[in-house]
C-alpha cells in the first residue's frame, strides 16, 4: 500500500481513480478509549495525511479502498497489542 517512489525507491506512482481524500474517520485510526492524546480531529489529520503521502500513489481505486485494505493489515497486529496491554504491558 505504501509504495516506494522517488528519492526512497524506484516504485512506479499508481493515482487512484476516485483522488478524494477520506470523509470519515476507518476503525483502525479511531482513538483508543484510553488514549487521553487522541482526538478524533487528530484521527482525521493523520487519515489525510496518510492519503496525501501514500493513498494517491497506492493504485487503488479510492479512499474507501486504500483505508478498508489498511485497516484489514492492521487488525491482527492491534489485536495482539491490545491483549498484551490488558495484560500489563505499559510499552510496546
Amino acid at each position: 500500500l505504501w509504495s516506494e517512489v522517488a528519492p526512497y525507491g524506484d516504485s512506479a506512482c499508481m493515482a487512484p481513480v476516485l483522488t478524494d481524500g477520506p470523509t470519515r474517520v476507518y476503525p483502525c485510526y479511531e482513538c483508543a478509549d484510553d488514549d487521553t492524546n487522541c482526538t478524533a480531529s487528530h484521527a482525521a489529520l493523520f487519515e489525510r495525511h496518510e492519503w496525501a503521502k501514500h493513498g494517491v500513489c497506492a493504485g487503488v481505486h479510492d479512499a474507501d479502498s486504500f483505508f478498508t485494505q489498511a485497516c484489514a493489515l492492521a487488525e491482527a497486529p492491534l489485536h495482539i497489542m491490545a491483549a498484551t496491554r490488558r495484560g500489563g504491558a505499559t510499552e510496546l
